[in-house]
């Protein structure tokens, strides 16, 4: 689905960027989950979202990375 992609773009990541971004379709809803570390020597972020559609979606997750 095009919210991985989105994610990844609007965090301005590559290949090298610890990021984890999975989305699935269940039930007329949008399950995301997101994993995300800002260096190798810190914990990492788990974040879960469900949603009925994706509008905002990204823009939603990275606002809520970047905290």
């Amino acid at each position: 689905m095009a919210i991985e992609r989105d994610v990844m773009r609007l965090m301005e990541g590559g290949c090298q960027l610890p990021l984890g971004v999975y989305c699935q379709k269940i039930n007329n809803q949008f399950a995301v989950k997101v994993s995300f570390s800002s260096s190798s020597s810190q914990p990492g972020k788990v974040l879960t979202y469900l949603a009925e559609n994706t509008n905002g979606l990204a823009q939603k997750i990275v606002g809520d990375l970047k905290k």
